[in-house]
């Protein structure tokens, strides 16, 4: 069994609710996509990164 890490940008928003936006392989990237979703923000929900690791059979 081996471990894949990706990098997963989530959605908090308001009151706590955590969704998954989306999932990449490079930080680079999933930092600029959750920059770039914070920069066109109306409301008061926040994209942040979060490190995952999926286990492949």
């Amino acid at each position: 069994m081996s471990e894949i890490l990706i990098y997963v940008v989530m959605k908090r928003a308001h009151g706590g609710i955590i969704n998954t936006a989306k999932a990449f392989d490079s930080m680079h990237t999933a930092r600029s996509y959750a920059r770039q979703l914070n920069m066109s923000q109306t409301d008061e929900s926040e994209y942040y990164v979060e490190k995952c690791f999926l286990r492949k059979k």
